[in-house]
């Protein structure tokens, strides 16, 4: 069974990226261990490779946890701490 440690801003900050950054997609699909690392995420049995789902899944999960891509909500809030588990399984699901 795989293990996740992370940051909750680390998660929010790479499910921004996943969401927006077609450069960071495009090297963590080529080299997810060394991108999770470099993002200070520790996840175990990292695949070789791996292909992402589109950016507009990850927006959803964003917005669906409150908070947008840039970060903050429009009021200016970041996710309630429940949302993190939800960020962080669906970002490490794929």
């Amino acid at each position: 069974m795989a293990s996740v440690s992370a940051d909750p801003q680390a998660v929010l900050q790479f499910m921004q990226k996943l969401a927006t950054d077609d450069a960071f997609r495009a090297q963590l699909e080529r080299d997810p261990a060394n991108v999770l690392a470099q993002c200070g995420i520790t996840l175990s049995d990292v695949p070789a490779s791996i292909k992402l789902p589109p950016k507009a899944h990850f927006q959803d999960a964003l917005a669906k946890a409150g908070v947008g891509v840039s970060g903050t909500s429009p009021a200016g809030a970041t996710p309630a701490s429940t949302y993190y588990a939800f960020l962080a399984f669906f970002a490490f699901m794929f």
